[in-house]
Protein backbone atom coordinates (compact mmCIF):
# COMPACT_ATOMS: atom_id res chain seq x y z
CA UNK A 1 0.00 0.00 0.00
CA UNK A 2 2.79 2.43 0.90
CA UNK A 3 4.57 1.93 -2.41
CA UNK A 4 1.31 2.61 -4.25
CA UNK A 5 0.29 5.69 -2.25
CA UNK A 6 3.65 7.36 -1.61
CA UNK A 7 4.21 8.80 -5.12
CA UNK A 8 0.67 10.21 -5.17
CA UNK A 9 0.99 11.75 -1.72
CA UNK A 10 4.43 13.24 -2.41
CA UNK A 11 3.27 14.67 -5.74
CA UNK A 12 0.19 16.25 -4.15
CA UNK A 13 2.10 17.68 -1.18
CA UNK A 14 4.86 19.17 -3.34
CA UNK A 15 2.39 20.68 -5.85
CA UNK A 16 0.62 22.32 -2.90
CA UNK A 17 3.92 23.92 -1.84
CA UNK A 18 4.53 21.59 1.06
CA UNK A 19 7.43 19.38 1.99
CA UNK A 20 7.68 15.64 2.43
CA UNK A 21 10.27 15.96 5.15
CA UNK A 22 10.21 17.30 8.66
CA UNK A 23 12.09 16.90 11.89
CA UNK A 24 13.14 13.38 10.91
CA UNK A 25 14.99 14.39 7.73
CA UNK A 26 15.19 12.19 4.62
CA UNK A 27 15.59 8.48 5.07
CA UNK A 28 15.26 5.39 2.96
CA UNK A 29 11.54 5.88 2.37
CA UNK A 30 11.76 9.51 1.16
CA UNK A 31 15.09 9.34 -0.67
CA UNK A 32 13.62 8.09 -3.97
CA UNK A 33 11.30 11.11 -4.05
CA UNK A 34 13.85 13.84 -3.31
CA UNK A 35 14.08 14.67 -7.01
CA UNK A 36 10.43 15.75 -6.89
CA UNK A 37 11.04 17.97 -3.86
CA UNK A 38 14.46 19.47 -4.61
CA UNK A 39 14.87 18.92 -8.35
CA UNK A 40 17.40 16.76 -10.15
CA UNK A 41 20.12 19.43 -10.06
CA UNK A 42 20.01 19.61 -6.27
CA UNK A 43 19.96 15.81 -5.94
CA UNK A 44 23.04 15.69 -8.17
CA UNK A 45 24.68 18.20 -5.78
CA UNK A 46 23.78 15.92 -2.85
CA UNK A 47 25.48 13.06 -4.71
CA UNK A 48 28.65 15.05 -5.43
CA UNK A 49 28.86 16.22 -1.82
CA UNK A 50 28.38 12.65 -0.57
CA UNK A 51 31.23 11.44 -2.81
CA UNK A 52 33.56 14.10 -1.38
CA UNK A 53 32.91 13.31 2.28
CA UNK A 54 32.09 9.60 1.95
CA UNK A 55 33.83 8.21 -1.14
CA UNK A 56 33.36 4.60 0.02
CA UNK A 57 29.63 5.17 0.67
CA UNK A 58 29.78 3.59 4.11
CA UNK A 59 27.81 6.22 6.06
CA UNK A 60 24.05 5.67 5.72
CA UNK A 61 24.09 4.26 2.18
CA UNK A 62 20.84 4.89 0.35
CA UNK A 63 19.76 7.75 2.60
CA UNK A 64 19.52 11.25 1.12
CA UNK A 65 21.49 10.06 -1.92
CA UNK A 66 19.86 7.27 -3.90
CA UNK A 67 22.10 4.27 -4.47
CA UNK A 68 20.84 4.03 -8.05
CA UNK A 69 21.46 7.67 -8.98
CA UNK A 70 19.07 10.61 -9.14
CA UNK A 71 15.38 10.10 -9.41
CA UNK A 72 12.95 7.52 -8.20
CA UNK A 73 13.68 3.87 -7.76
CA UNK A 74 11.14 1.14 -8.29
CA UNK A 75 11.37 -0.20 -4.74
CA UNK A 76 12.55 2.14 -1.96
CA UNK A 77 12.79 -0.91 0.30
CA UNK A 78 15.19 -2.82 -1.99
CA UNK A 79 18.25 -1.99 0.13
CA UNK A 80 16.51 -3.02 3.34
CA UNK A 81 15.42 -6.32 1.80
CA UNK A 82 18.96 -6.95 0.52
CA UNK A 83 20.39 -6.33 3.99
CA UNK A 84 17.85 -8.70 5.55
CA UNK A 85 18.82 -11.60 3.31
CA UNK A 86 22.57 -10.97 3.42
CA UNK A 87 24.34 -13.49 5.68
CA UNK A 88 25.80 -12.04 8.87
CA UNK A 89 29.54 -11.38 8.77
Amino acid sequence: VILELAPKVYDLVIKAGGTTTGEHNDGIIRTPYLGLLFGEEMVALFERTKKIFDPLNIFNPGKKVPLQGSGQVADPFADIKRDLIRPAA
